[in-house]
């Protein structure tokens, strides 16, 4: 795969059909981003159109207009810093007008006399009396393609275009899109009088309620004409979408709009953006759904054009995107100072008023009792509160305030080390003494013992010896003696005290009936071995499931979460969440031992009870409710979405009734599809893909073996990756010899530019590797992009290249971006690699990929050592002149 600085050219998409329609167009697809920046939030798709290097993002779900897209352009440059030029490139509202556009057209923001191809509808200036005038003129497309963009056009226009048969090969290749991303039929295009409003609801047809009477008559487009056709000219981007036809024309007429859309005045302000619009509605009340599909692919097929026409050598010429928001940030920074300052400046005439009232409260006649408490949900900002409280005091001109300590604790809540403030211990005693007397004489537990100093003294005196320093043992043992109803039983509680938390512990639950151990165990299991926070909801929804009962009644909660569905939720209480009481509890539960309570606290055991519960919820779940109705009636859901997956590693000899689950769940078609949305958060992924995939990508190594025995083809290809290479990219080796076993092809080419081996050199485990040599791998196994030798050394995979090469390896084997394994050694200062290369016979002075030789590539990239060992063993530039150094 290239590295993240091949990538010139940045794809933005606003919605999911657009980003199928960018892959759609993809020459090759590359394997996902693996080192993303820290910061970045985005998913990528990686391929290349002819010679350019494309990079495509999509933005959140549900998630429109300007800020989003410049986020995610933000994001990109993170990871991808070579970036030179964005395409925006989607569906729009069209501006029917003297250019005849029609549904499925596409537009291209262009320059024109007043503007750079794009304008901000919705940001202008207003001033009384006077019209609203937009100032929100944005800048215009990159040379290089607006060069390219009257080539294009000019051959359109000699020669038309062939956008709709690239379409139809596309649907071809992928006929599961074909019935919704074809072209639709021509009568669905209808264009209505612009003062003729939609009749009656949204979803109903407008050649069922609008009728053929307010029609605008359009001639038919003749063969000599493009169709769909191009457009250049001015698109109009704001955050509102426009249903107005009558505002659509106002607009048009007073600015030339040929286009309206949601995202690309976020980006064209500041980068050099091409927008690029498939025609999907007329922007009027009429609109409807069923062109935008359709739309999206023609925008894709356009810009594949597009960029065929482009030299990559024009594109680098532009300026690095990551410059230009460095000096963006410049301008950010300047503003933000000015505002620093004016803030500064207002809050020093109430800065008195405040620390006159602070030194009030600190210095109070009783300070032991006068503190604050804030008792608010986790995440409503108390910590923010208290450091803010506490930056006043210490940074506070007040004089007592500079001549006092300041005692304050930064506690993090996951660290429970922290949660602890060091004690002395020789007092630990006598606070729990007075602790323990406290209680006995003044609780209302305790009240039937009041007065009878004797037994009171009892309880301290017992309690306080044998605690051991330990409050929690002491708070459990006084909850036992409140049940006490005379002094025999007081006694006989005080003689027969458990030694130690755990044993405490132990006797609460012994102490159940059966049935209600089973529910407290099974909570226990939730809380000790899962790290999402429980609500009491989620709680109630797990300790409905019966794991024994037969399909369509194993969750009997059912019709509570109907009647959820239709509270009052702007009056619902806040989440209350439940926890381990101590820690204490949860080391009881980590060191039960396994033949106590059925083995059931033990972890692989609760985690595999965990999963079992939760594939039956998600089981059981109605997968017709929208996203929305499931989160408020479905509290158990975010369990039932992670642990199938996260609990893959805890596996037990008998995993029958988790393996028939699993299973349950896979040949569900509907089921299946909502888990693997709601699990990768992107309704594309996995989609193509068999359950097998599934199965050997989170290793469950039982249901494969399941699947596989009712027929599941282990050579069957995914999207991006073949099962086996699946299985290698996440390392489980145990599915891996699985499926070699069963008969999955080693040598298979797995996607257009991969193979089993290279994937496997990717991963640097030499086990795996090892794994497919012994059912006589080819190690030179050749694909479109690269071989097995080339990736280890790539990767600076030592051991790796040394088993390749005693195994045959070919180390003067051309492929790749850098040319031969040599090469890409060199380029990347690998000199142990490079070393090991030369003595088994690799050629110094091979020429080919992007440096032409090893000497040339590790020039480039001053790997200093590299290339005094290369010249010490006779490698030559065989050119009068050392190339110039990549941008990167």
């Amino acid at each position: 795969m290239p590295e993240a600085e091949e990538y010139t050219i940045g794809w933005i998409c606003a919605l999911t059909k657009e980003l199928i329609a960018a892959k759609v167009f993809l020459d090759f697809l590359h394997d996902p981003v693996d080192n993303a920046a820290i910061n970045d939030d985005n998913n990528y798709t990686l391929g290349s159109i002819g010679k350019h290097n494309v990079v495509i993002a999509v933005l959140p779900y549900g998630q429109y207009g300007l800020v989003n897209a410049t986020a995610a352009l933000k994001d990109m440059t993170r990871t991808f810093s070579n970036l030179r030029a964005v395409l925006m490139v989607g569906i729009g509202g069209g501006v029917p007008c003297e250019n005849d556009i029609r549904l499925g057209d596409i537009v291209v923001g262009s320059v024109g006399p007043s503007s750079g191809g794009v304008i901000q509808y919705d940001y202008g200036r207003a001033i009384q009396g006077e019209e609203f005038a937009v100032t929100g003129h944005l800048n215009q497309p990159p040379m290089a393609f607006l060069t390219a963009m009257s080539a294009l056009h000019a051959r359109y226009e000699m020669e038309g275009h062939s956008i709709d048969s690239n379409i139809d090969r596309a649907l071809q290749r992928y006929k599961r899109l074909g019935k919704k991303y074809k072209r639709p039929e021509a009568s669905t295009d209808r264009l209505y009088e612009s003062n003729f409003v939609h009749q009656g609801s949204k979803g109903i047809r407008c050649s069922e309620l609008c009728g053929n009477d307010n029609l605008v008559h359009r001639a038919e487009r003749g063969e000599d004409e493009n169709n769909p056709a191009t457009h250049c000219g001015l698109i109009a981007s704001g955050n509102q979408l426009v249903k107005n036809a009558l505002l659509r024309d106002k607009l048009a007429a007073k600015h030339g709009i040929l286009c309206f859309e949601m995202e690309a005045a976020g980006l064209m302000n500041h980068f050099p953006c091409v927008l690029i619009r498939g025609i999907c509605d007329y922007s009027d009340s009429h609109k409807n759904d069923e062109w935008q599909e359709y739309a999206a692919m023609a925008a894709a097929a356009y810009t594949k054009d597009l960029l065929l026409q482009v030299a990559p050598s024009s594109v680098q010429k532009e300026e690095r995107i990551e410059t230009l928001l460095g000096r963006l940030n410049e301008k950010v920074d300047d503003v933000h100072q000015v505002t620093t300052e004016s803030s500064r400046d207002i809050k020093s005439l109430s800065s008195s008023v405040r620390d006159d009232a602070i030194s009030r409260w600190l210095n109070s006649t009783d300070p032991s009792v006068d503190h604050n408490k804030a008792r608010e949900a986790c995440h409503s900002g108390k910590t923010i509160l208290s450091s803010t409280v506490i930056e006043d005091i210490r940074n506070s001109p007040v004089p007592q305030f500079r001549n006092c300590a300041i005692l304050y604790f930064y506690i993090t809540f996951t660290d429970s080390q922290k949660h602890i403030i060091s004690l002395k211990t020789d007092n630990v005693g006598r606070d729990i003494s007075e602790y323990v007397c406290d209680f006995v004489t003044k609780s209302t537990s305790f009240r039937r013992w009041h007065g009878q100093t004797s037994t009171q003294d009892d309880i301290v005196n017992t309690l306080t010896a044998k605690a051991d320093g330990v409050f929690r043992w002491v708070a459990l043992q006084l909850e036992r003696l409140k049940d006490c109803i005379n002094k025999e039983e007081v006694n006989t509680t005080l003689e027969t005290l458990p030694e130690t938390l755990q044993e405490t512990y132990y006797r609460v639950l012994n102490e159940l009936t059966s049935t209600r151990r089973k529910y407290v165990i099974r909570i226990l299991q939730f809380l000790a071995y899962s790290d999402i926070p429980m609500e009491l909801e989620a709680a109630v929804d797990a300790l409905a499931i019966n794991l024994t009962a037969p399909p369509g009644s194993r969750f009997v909660m059912k019709e509570l979460c109907k009647i959820r569905r239709f509270e009052n939720r702007a009056a619902r209480h806040r989440a209350t969440f439940l926890q381990l009481a101590h820690s204490s509890v949860k080391e009881f539960i980590l060191s039960c031992p396994r033949t106590e309570f059925d083995g059931l606290l033990i972890e692989p055991t609760a985690r595999l009870m965990i999963t079992e519960i939760c594939l039956v919820y998600f089981l059981e779940m109605n997968c017709f409710l929208s996203d929305e109705e499931l989160m408020w009636t479905h509290h158990l859901l975010p369990f039932a979405v992670d642990s199938w997956i996260h609990d893959a590693s805890c596996r037990l000899s008998r995993l029958n009734n988790f393996t028939h689950l699993s299973m349950e769940l896979l040949s569900n078609e509907l089921l299946f599809k909502r888990w693997n949305s709601s699990v990768t958060r992107d309704t594309t992924a996995w989609r193509l893909d068999p359950a097998l995939h599934v199965a050997s990508e989170f290793g469950h190594l039982e249901v494969a073996a399941l699947l596989i025995r009712e027929g599941a083809d282990v050579n069957a290809e995914g999207e991006i990756h073949n099962v086996l290479c699946t299985a290698i990219k996440v390392g489980h080796t145990d599915i891996i010899s699985l499926l070699i076993k069963e008969g999955a092809d080693v040598n298979a080419q797995q996607g257009p530019y991969r193979n089993t081996f290279e994937v496997a050199s990717r991963t640097g485990r030499l086990d795996i590797v090892e794994l497919l040599i012994k059912p006589s791998a080819d190690v030179n196994a050749h694909s479109s992009y690269t071989d097995a030798l080339y990736s280890a050394s790539f990767y600076g995979h030592l051991n790796l290249v040394m088993y390749l090469v005693e195994e045959g390896a070919d180390v003067n084997a051309q492929g790749g971006y850098y040319g031969t394994a040599l090469c890409v050694a060199s380029c990347f200062g690998y000199l142990n690699i490079v070393t090991y290369l030369v003595e088994k016979g690799a050629d110094v002075n091979a020429q080919g990929g992007c440096f032409e030789n090893a000497l040339q590539a590790a020039l480039t990239r001053r790997r200093d050592t590299v290339v005094k060992f290369l010249q010490n063993h006779k490698a030559n530039l065989r050119y009068d002149d050392v190339k110039p150094s990549p941008p990167w």
